[in-house]
């Protein structure tokens, strides 16, 4: 019995083609994180830069005993030490380009074609929230991920699956990788370490449980480009990860020593992790007590944050519980409250059976759909556990909330994002240039945004570190 396809029978041609109503996007659209950032926002960005009010020491040893009626004099004064920090603003632009001829289609059946506008207008704005979100987590510098081990993937389509490293030294997350994104790697020192005829890395697949991601090789058409072998990748354990390609990527920085440094007169200089890329300096920098600058601001001792370390044990309510005692000793008993927790899914995994043998876990019950919220019981604050794909799966923290002008320890001056508009025009969309002169039948258009992080009071800030899960 002969089989035919349906347009070569008789009334095959007068049967029409149907479709779908629009489309299902395929990739994450979560930035939750985003929305915590602005609920931080204090004010504008109006200039380069933002200055603010830092104190740095009270003068404890103004205060001493002396025996009564005693004539001997007052203690020598000590005075409380304020200086004024800086915080450069940062910007984060993208660009949505559509084709010129289906935005005139567009005009002529707006219900047939308005979908893939809408995609590219609601794409690009949720990756620019993603960025951020991602870069909350992150502590300026750019580095996504610390190559631990390199694999076969495929090479002849120019794939290897890259182990990332996990130790509490590493840099990078295997949350901050976004599929189809472009990446370099790097030799510690910032140097471009890419294979022959590559001109970057192009996420393919990302494992989380394993910390695993799949990079495929591509030139400057965006084609793979086939490997001999997988030492032809170039990608060797230490390497950093960073976005960008070789004709176009973020400011990397000397971190051979695992400090960020810059050579100024023949001499490598430690530099702030405000200033030493054009990225954003998040948490990673800004609740830190080791030392590192961040604004001016020396992380250590009385301006460094609390940092409860776990000794690489496994997370436990025991380390829950000492490092809230900890961080509301550091900045004394009720001045601020702690309401929630950060961390990543995986650490609320490893804790949700704790609230069966604990009676310091609650969990705030819906009827119909079972467990809503996760609170550990704490003194007299609730802490909520938030969970975030971008939060290190050996990291947490919390974030106190006060009263009044102390109601934000954790402060954005920044705007959100919008287009960019020619002086006099009402137009968003502009036709794109080519290179040897006139103009594509593109449409493209522009968005942008402006902001820093600021931490106001870095000890009031709760990190919990090293830990697995």
């Amino acid at each position: 019995m002969a089989i035919n396809n349906v347009d070569s029978l008789l009334l095959g041609k007068l049967l029409q083609i149907t479709f779908s109503k629009g489309f299902r996007r395929q990739l994450v659209r979560d930035h939750r994180d985003w929305e915590s950032v602005k609920q931080m926002t204090v004010g504008m960005p109006g200039g380069r830069e933002h200055r603010f009010m830092f104190q740095v020491g009270g003068g404890p040893a103004a205060i001493q005993y002396a025996a009564i009626g005693s004539s001997g004099p007052f203690p020598a004064a000590q005075r409380s030490a304020v200086e004024e920090k800086v915080a450069i603003f940062k910007e984060l632009n993208a660009t949505i380009e559509i084709d010129y001829m289906l935005f005139e289609r567009l005009k002529m059946a707006p219900a047939k074609y308005a979908d893939n506008l809408a995609m590219e207008l609601e794409d690009k704005l949720v990756y620019l929230k993603r960025r951020v979100a991602a870069d909350l987590y992150n502590d300026g510098l750019g580095v996504l991920g610390t190559v631990a081990s390199v694999a076969d993937a495929g090479i002849a389509q120019g794939k290897v699956e890259v182990t990332l490293s996990v130790l509490a030294s590493s840099r990078g997350h295997v949350g901050w990788f976004e599929y189809d994104d472009l990446l370099l790697n790097c030799d510690p020192d910032g140097t471009a370490d890419m294979a022959a005829t590559a001109v970057a890395w192009k996420v393919v697949s990302i494992d989380r449980p394993n910390n695993k991601v799949t990079l495929q090789a591509i030139n400057s058409s965006g084609a793979p480009v086939a490997l001999a072998n997988v030492a032809a990748s170039s990608i060797d354990a230490s390497d950093l990860l960073y976005r960008g390609t070789t004709s176009a990527s973020h400011s990397r920085v000397d971190l051979t020593d695992g400090t960020p440094r810059v050579l100024i007169g023949g001499n490598l200089v430690a530099q702030d992790y405000g200033t030493a890329t054009e990225i954003i300096a998040g948490l990673g920098a800004l609740v830190a007590n080791d030392g590192r600058q961040v604004h001016g601001i020396t992380m250590s001792g009385v301006t460094g944050s609390t940092i409860k370390d776990c000794g690489a044990s496994a997370i436990d309510v025991t380390h829950i519980q000492q490092a809230l005692s900890q961080v509301k000793t550091a900045v004394g008993q009720g001045r601020y409250k702690y309401s929630s927790l950060l961390c990543a899914p995986e650490m609320l995994d490893s804790l949700i059976e704790g609230r069966e043998t604990d009676r310091r876990f609650n969990s705030v019950e819906d009827a119909t759909r079972g467990v809503r919220k996760f609170i550990y019981q704490h003194a007299e604050d609730a802490v909520e556990f938030v969970t975030s794909e971008f939060c290190k799966k050996t990291e947490a923290f919390s974030l106190p909330s006060g009263k009044g002008e102390e109601s934000k320890v954790m402060e954005f001056v920044g705007t959100d994002f919008k287009a960019v508009e020619v002086p006099g025009s009402s137009s968003k969309f502009h036709l794109r240039p080519t290179s040897g002169g006139g103009h594509e039948k593109k449409l493209v258009s522009y968005m942008f945004g402006l902001g820093v992080l600021v931490n106001q009071h870095p000890k009031a800030c709760l990190k919990i570190q090293n830990f697995t899960v």
